[in-house]
């Protein structure tokens, strides 16, 4: 039986309104799809640009509350400052939701605080009383144990107050207290059920339980709010740990994923005011690195909220500067992870040329203009910035600042900089070192900078030849010669061409010896090179080898590949100890 019948009329002037109709291809829509996706929202209505939001969900929730702050919007859920125990980060946590029926619970309960239904969340345990809407950790005495249950629920009731309500599904198996017939958010513990083994229950829903879900909660919104919400709703792309079913998790998580989108689908068609946000199929469409957390594979990035959350604000809002200076955080950070620091400049200066800039912006935009060598560039800016006084966190920047000047800056901006430091109560003579020690690096470095021109510019022609094993040897020379030293710049990128044309031969297993003694020697290491040697790493170096690469990683810093390398570390250890010889060897 279809789910919908359409004239062949109505197809045809459908199909020609609508510009994205064709999958992206090499030809027409290709950077749609590539590096990363950006499935468009596609709506004609709006929201107020001073509205409120109010999100619930699971972990992807947080993500999306913390794009919203980012974007200088205000959202009313996740209070942290209700009096309940533990840290606000600990606090935010606990708003985790990770089935739909337990937001439903608590928006419900939230409409009457005089409602003692709201106690029936908390279960008994060996004298303590878990409350099983949260999770099986947040347990107290009874009377401690209530009030917190009152408060915490109340947190829910700006939901009827908010002028955009999103949220996020997930998965598709939820637990069911028979006694009390509420679902929980989390699986009882063995505790529970040994105190009572017939109590619990596992419910795996379908299309149609999804989709009933999701209408009780609209309702619930559209009926009591005090707006004329809108309610947004996707797909959450976080996958749970764990399953409980005979399939492998993988096939079972896309197959969660796929039942909750039908079901988002189907409800979204049959109300005015609920809509759909396609961040699923940005993760999903995109390269794991663009979405996802390499060392906790099952949630998303950070960065994934905030291309989504942009994209979400400049439909419904139209252009604002939040919207802006999060489009500009969310998409230079994914052209950083693409390597393409050209784009990375491109998409930061979307915000940057019209004075849309913070913190964070700042040290992404300084990554993308090093990545182009445009290193005085990136220590101007960041001078610029410190200079007018404008930033949260200035150590940072300074910090930033002088592990550029030591190699690549003037002395204009040295004396920038150290002006600049005055204000900080730095002795006098500490100051005139520090700019003499500066100053001198600096001046040592450009009397070497550009020797080498004419070989490094061979040993790239030779690369375009082809000529590998040349190069090979060539480079070790220029490397090894004490007596005619590399300036820093030059030595990058020798070094850059020899590694590669070792790759090119095949000749993996040499590279790492040059390029963790430049990590070691180096005081910035190369953002470049160090994404080199930790690829090469993830699929190439052997036990020692990673050992000697995990650490360096307070000198590598932040990066994707250090969960993959942890791992195959354990692994050709475990194999070791086996005596299982490694299949690459």
């Amino acid at each position: 039986m279809p789910a919908k019948k359409r004239s062949f009329f109505d197809v045809k002037n459908s199909v020609s309104a609508n510009k994205l109709r064709q999958y992206p291809g090499i030809k027409k829509g290709y950077d749609r799809l590539f590096p990363y996706a950006k499935p468009k929202i596609k709506s004609e209505t709006r929201i107020p640009y001073d509205g409120t939001f109010f999100v619930i969900g699971n972990c992807f929730a947080r993500s999306i509350e913390k794009s919203l702050n980012r974007a200088e919007r205000r959202y009313l859920s996740s209070p942290t400052d209700l009096g309940l125990p533990g840290s606000a980060m600990e606090q935010f946590g606990r708003y985790n939701i990770y089935n739909l029926d337990v937001s439903t619970n608590e928006i419900d309960w939230a409409r009457d605080p005089s409602n003692n239904a709201v106690n029936d969340a908390l279960i008994e345990v060996e004298g303590e009383w878990v409350d099983m809407q949260i999770h099986w950790t947040f347990a107290h005495g009874k009377q401690d144990a209530e009030t917190y249950r009152k408060i915490y629920n109340t947190s829910y009731a700006g939901v009827y107050n908010a002028d955009t309500v999103i949220v996020s599904v997930s998965g598709i198996e939820q637990w069911f207290d028979r006694k009390t017939g509420l679902y929980l958010n989390i699986m009882p513990s063995r505790r529970m059920t040994d105190d009572a083994p017939d109590r619990f229950e596992l419910h795996r829903l379908d299309v149609d339980a999804c989709a009933a879900s999701l209408r009780r909660f609209c309702d619930l919104v559209l009926e009591h709010s005090t707006k004329d919400p809108l309610i947004l709703v996707t797909v959450s792309p976080v996958s749970q740990p764990s399953v409980h079913g005979d399939d492998d998790a993988l096939v079972d998580q896309f197959l969660a994923k796929a039942t909750q989108r039908a079901a988002a689908d189907m409800v979204c068609a049959e109300y005015d005011r609920v809509e759909y946000l396609p961040f699923l199929e940005m993760a999903m469409l995109s390269d794991f690195k663009f979405g996802y957390r390499e060392n906790s594979p099952n949630h998303t990035s950070q960065a994934l909220a905030n291309r989504g959350v942009a994209h979400m604000l400049e439909t419904y809002e139209g252009p604002s500067g939040g919207a802006t200076l999060l489009a500009a955080i969310g998409h230079t950070e994914a052209q950083l992870i693409a390597l393409d620091f050209e784009a990375a400049v491109v998409a930061a200066e979307k915000a940057t040329n019209f004075d849309l800039r913070n913190d964070e912006l700042d040290m992404l935009y300084t990554r993308a203009l090093r990545g182009v060598s445009k290193n005085f560039e990136a220590m101007t800016y960041l001078l610029d910035r410190l200079v007018e006084g404008v930033v949260t966190d200035p150590d940072r920047h300074i910090r930033e600042v002088l592990n550029m000047l030591k190699n690549t800056g003037d002395k204009h901006q040295i004396e920038r900089l150290l002006v600049y430091l005055m204000d900080w109560d730095i002795d006098q003579k500490q100051y005139e070192l520090l700019f003499d020690a500066m100053f001198e690096a600096r001046q040592k470095a450009s009397t070497i900078a550009g020797a080498h021109a004419q070989e490094i510019a061979a040993l790239k022609k030779m690369a375009r030849e082809g000529e590998h094993r040349a190069i090979v040897e060539q480079a070790k020379t220029m490397l090894d010669n004490a007596d005619d030293p590399l300036a820093l710049q030059d030595r990058e990128t020798v070094l850059l061409l020899m590694t590669q044309s070792m790759a090119k031969q095949g000749h993996h297993a040499d590279i790492f010896l040059p390029l963790t003694n430049y990590v070691t020697d180096s005081e910035k290491p190369s953002i470049r090179l160090t994404t080199m040697l930790l690829n090469y790493a993830k699929s190439h170096a052997d036990v020692a080898t990673l050992e000697t690469i995990i650490n360096l990683k307070d000198k590598i810093g932040d990066a994707l590949q250090w969960g993959i390398l942890e791992t195959r570390f354990q692994r050709l250890q475990a194999d070791l100890s086996r005596d299982i010889q490694p299949a690459w060897q």
